[in-house]
């Protein structure tokens, strides 16, 4: 009986003690000083941590940048600007250049033909004559020593289905959609191995002069040596029959 009495009264303290302990004003104030110090804390990490959007934001004021950072300088670009400039000069003399070799390949053919004149030919001018239709066999008649024998020897070999072909198409097409091709009636155009021959009537003056002009600067267009004689189409007024004979 005095055991179970003591026992109750052990408990009892227990309770009482625990009670107490637990409603003291010291453990209250650690605890809110405890949650004051966490408070604190998660307000230190925020202030500590700026709003991400905030920062990253385009129109944000802490977005300051240099007005250089966003000039971009390619050095690369300064060269392709020489070397297009470089690569248009060095174009522009090759093209004086060329045109330069040109007239004088022009200048040594002229040269060349009157002093082939001077050789004899055993080309008749009968002869010469059967290899064209009329009105052009006075023209072709005129032509003399290695000019001479070269004509007849042209009209001696035989057909060109290759260059000789391509080439009186290439001739015949442009003459024909040429806007003075009213002007001009283009009688024959034939072509063998690097040599052409071509019977033209004309009839208006410079007609065919304008012609001649725009083929020269077609890209097809190679031949260095031009032989050409006209003379008043018999039937018609006012109207030329021109022999033209090209070679490269």
């Amino acid at each position: 009986m005095n055991r179970i009495r003591l026992l109750a009264t052990f408990f009892v303290g227990i309770f009482i003690g625990y009670t107490v302990a637990t409603l003291s004003p010291s453990n209250k104030q650690n605890e809110s000083g405890s949650v004051l110090e966490q408070q604190l804390n998660y307000s230190n990490i925020n202030e500590k941590q700026p709003d991400i959007a905030y920062v990253n934001a385009p129109n944000s004021s802490k977005n300051i940048s240099s007005p250089l950072a966003d000039i971009v300088i390619d050095p690369s670009s300064r060269v392709t600007q020489v070397s297009t400039s470089s690569h248009q000069k060095l174009e522009a003399e090759y093209q004086q250049l060329d045109k330069a070799y040109l007239q004088s390949k022009r200048k040594i053919s002229s040269l060349q033909r009157k002093l082939d004149e001077f050789d004899e030919s055993n080309i008749s001018t009968k002869q010469m004559e059967a290899l064209v239709i009329e009105p052009f066999k006075n023209s072709i008649g005129n032509f003399v020593g290695a000019e001479r024998n070269e004509i007849y020897n042209f009209h001696q070999e035989e057909e060109d289905l290759d260059w000789g072909y391509n080439m009186q198409n290439n001739i015949s097409d442009f003459i024909s959609t040429h806007y003075n091709a009213n002007e001009v009636n283009l009688v024959s155009v034939i072509c063998k191995q690097q040599r052409c021959e071509l019977l033209i009537i004309q009839h208006v003056d410079e007609a065919w002069r304008k012609i001649v002009q725009d083929l020269g600067s077609q890209d097809w267009w190679k031949f260095r040596s031009s032989n050409s004689t006209s003379h008043n189409h018999p039937d018609l007024d006012s109207a030329l029959a021109i022999y033209t004979f090209l070679a490269l």
